[in-house]
């Protein structure tokens, strides 16, 4: 007998375990996932994915093309992004230098303010001072000539124009004493010197100064004092103050 020797047809290959279209990409066996042969035989769509992801938030399109970058060749895509990315942060960077020169100078206002307010207030302070201490030599010639110290402004500016001071000197010759006049406005005040400002504060809107006088009893003796004060005080409480209406005292409260 003659051995009839089937051949025994190969196993056929079913379609659904490979993956991949005849003619356009190698079947590839099913042990890889879609997803995985997907991403071996095309990698740049899913680059060109992951570009989508990142650039469809920001809402960059393309300026020339009413296309979005995911109809761009990944290449394209990279850059036109790269170029978006570069144009915002540079409009962030200046931005962002912008409100830093703002927060410097404002700063800069708000140290420099103290410092000019602490610069003004003792430039009007030493100007009233001085306008003190020649009101307080008025007063004591003032009080020279009449035995009291002046109460209105009025009568002491007349008196600082027109009155004199007496000095007594001894004259050895004669061995008399002698009386001397000198005038109070060359003897206090430089000869350019307004006295008809001595009233007025200095540095502020016409300002005056209240202008105090009387007697207090000191241990059964009647004593004449007087008192200046600062109307207009640049600090309220630190008043500038000559002098005292409740004791004996002919000094500024500065000292």
């Amino acid at each position: 007998m003659k051995e009839i020797l089937v051949k025994k047809p190969a196993a056929k290959l079913l379609q659904q375990d490979f993956v991949g279209v005849r003619g356009f990409e190698p079947p590839t066996p099913t042990s890889r996932t879609w997803y995985a042969n997907r991403t071996a035989l095309h990698p740049e769509k899913t680059i060109k994915k992951l570009v989508s992801f990142i650039v469809l938030p920001l809402n960059l399109t393309c300026k020339y093309q009413k296309k979005t970058f995911t109809n761009y060749r990944t290449s394209d895509s990279f850059i036109f992004a790269f170029d978006k990315i570069w144009k915002l942060k540079r409009i962030l960077n200046t931005f962002l230098t912008f409100v830093i020169i703002t927060l410097l100078i404002w700063l800069f206002f708000i140290i420099r303010e103290p410092l000019i307010e602490k610069k003004q207030y003792q430039t009007r302070k030493n100007e009233i001072i001085k306008r003190l201490e020649l009101i307080r030599q008025a007063q004591f010639a003032f009080k020279d000539n009449y035995g009291y110290f002046c109460d209105n402004w009025d009568s002491l500016i007349h008196f600082c124009k027109t009155g004199n001071f007496k000095i007594i000197k001894s004259n050895a010759l004669s061995n008399t004493l002698d009386t001397i006049l000198i005038p109070v406005a060359d003897s206090i005040f430089i000869k350019t010197y307004p006295i008809d400002s001595l009233k007025f504060i200095p540095l502020t809107f016409e300002g005056i100064f209240q202008l105090e006088a009387g007697t207090i009893d000191q241990r059964g003796v009647k004593v004449h004092v007087f008192q200046v004060t600062d109307t207009q005080p640049f600090d309220p409480e630190h008043i500038l103050q000559l002098g005292s209406m409740s004791e004996v005292n002919y000094s500024g409260n500065w000292k």
